[in-house]
């Protein structure tokens, strides 16, 4: 009788494993170096021996060798740690890539076993008789949210191969620890997860998450998608979303900031009431945006995001593109207006008007880019309808009053008084654009803007990207592409 030499190579592999996995050698390895340490081996070789003075000699030979094998303990016991973490966590990714699988499979095809009507297993016969199924789509949680992420996976990720599909899973799963916590912050940010348009949407995020190891794409395609939730009802944006998901992945950092601050520049002002609380928090969103990485210099930065539909350019005279000063004092004019010089007429009539109303003269603070002049806190006649009054009482509070319809005419009445010479307001904008590039960021901002060569402007969808980006450096920016 002859035996395949393939049944040798299989029963050696097997016993190699046996003997030689690094788990059991290990084991063994710690367990000897233990017992060795421990001192136990000489009541365990003398339970073999007949000799009473074993433990006397062998100290008195091996005794120097203690050092050793702690020594040798502690390595092992590092490797043995090393390898159990390194199994663990691979343990981990393999459980999650299973239990996506899984999912999937029962999520389309129903359990591989099922009770028919005799009591057999097998597949029900077609056209038999269902139980009603109900489906609840409200309530769905954060678990079941997650659930939904893995069972989609498989299939976002079904044309990769085999040696390509860990590296695209733990990049996905890294993106799931985003998304997640960021749709939780919505309104129905779960809910979503029930309409069939947002999974063909997560789904391409999925593959987007799979091709770029940047995680700060992550965060951009969470915005992303918590965006699509936010705009559900508007499907002129659902191409729009969908195309910067698809194409975030092949954009640079650099192009990334580019676009973003092109895109901040244009749509986003401040209304802070304290012009340099304003600019300092439009200084802190550029320095968030621009972070470690230049802003993008000559023009051939913009020829991959034309390709990418991301930026058009318009091929016009330069001249056409707005410098940096007509754009702050166009988005900025209610940071520009003047006030009401100190000790002049108009200021007295201000008094008398304050006085009329129940007011006091605190209702006017002091004009931050010129101490001469002091003006309502207000930006604008739209804004003195937000101005409260506050009271401060005998135990130390703070009590807020609404201003009355009265008083708040007063205030417009006391605005329509601010200088309106043509001399004075254009010192107002030179003083304002003086301080506005006093701010770092901003400055170098405009400096860079001023550099452009091309003319060119985002389009829908390289405003939807550069949006989504502005959120995930300052949540305090809006969505401002309608």
């Amino acid at each position: 009788m002859t035996i395949d030499r393939r049944v040798y190579k299989e029963w050696g592999g097997k016993i190699y494993k046996f003997f030689f996995s690094r788990w059991r050698f290990l084991t063994l390895y710690l367990a000897f170096a233990g017992i060795t340490l421990s001192g136990w081996y000489i009541d365990i070789i003398g339970w073999f021996t007949s000799t009473d003075n074993f433990a006397a000699s062998f100290q008195a030979t091996f005794g120097g060798l203690e050092i050793l094998n702690v020594a040798a303990f502690l390595i092992g016991s590092i490797v043995f740690l090393g390898y159990l973490w390194a199994d663990i966590k691979t343990k981990r990714l393999e459980k999650m890539i299973a239990g996506g699988v899984e999912a999937h499979n029962k999520s389309f095809f129903g359990d591989a076993q099922q009770q028919n009507i005799s009591g057999s297993t097998n597949s029900p016969a077609l056209n038999a008789p269902q139980a009603p199924v109900t489906i609840n789509y409200n309530g769905i949680t954060e678990e079941r949210s997650r659930a939904i992420f893995d069972e989609k996976l498989p299939i976002a990720l079904q044309n990769y191969s085999v040696e390509s599909e860990i590296m695209a899973r733990g990049r996905a799963y890294k993106f799931r620890q985003k998304l997640v916590p960021r749709l939780g912050e919505e309104e129905k940010g779960f809910e979503s997860f029930a309409d069939p348009s947002f999974l063909f949407l997560l789904m391409e995020a999925q593959k987007a998450a799979a091709s770029t190891d940047r995680e700060s794409d992550y965060d951009v395609l969470s915005e992303l998608l918590a965006n699509r939730v936010k705009v559900a009802t508007d499907r002129r944006l659902y191409l729009g979303i969908n195309k910067a998901v698809s194409v975030l992945p092949f954009v640079s950092d650099e192009q990334l900031a580019g676009m973003t601050i092109e895109f901040c520049i244009a749509k986003i002002s401040s209304k802070s009431n304290y012009i340099i609380q304003g600019l300092s928090a439009i200084d802190e969103c550029y320095g968030k945006i621009i972070g470690n990485c230049e802003l993008p210099k000559g023009d051939g930065w913009l020829d991959s995001l034309e390709a990418g539909g991301l930026v058009k350019n318009l091929r016009q005279p330069l001249q056409s593109f707005k410098k940096s000063r007509q754009i702050i004092l166009e988005f900025f004019e209610h940071y520009t207006r003047t006030g009401i010089k100190k000790g002049s007429e108009r200021y007295a009539q201000a008094i008398e008007l304050l006085k009329s109303a129940g007011l006091t003269e605190s209702v006017l603070i002091e004009h931050e880019l010129n101490n001469e002049y002091v003006r309502i806190l207000a930006l604008d006649e739209a804004g003195i309808d937000e101005l409260v009054g506050n009271r401060l009482l005998e135990n130390g509070a703070t009590l807020t009053i609404p201003l009355s319809d009265a008083q708040k005419e007063v205030l417009r009445k006391i605005m329509a008084l601010y200088d309106g010479e043509e001399g004075i307001r254009e010192d107002f904008k030179n003083r304002f654009v003086s301080k506005f590039m006093e701010f770092p960021n901003v400055k170098k901002v405009m400096e860079w803007w001023d550099s452009n060569e091309t003319f060119y402007e985002l389009t829908i969808v390289g405003n939807i990207l550069a949006n989504a980006n502005a959120n995930k450096c300052d949540a305090r920016i809006p969505i401002v592409v309608k």
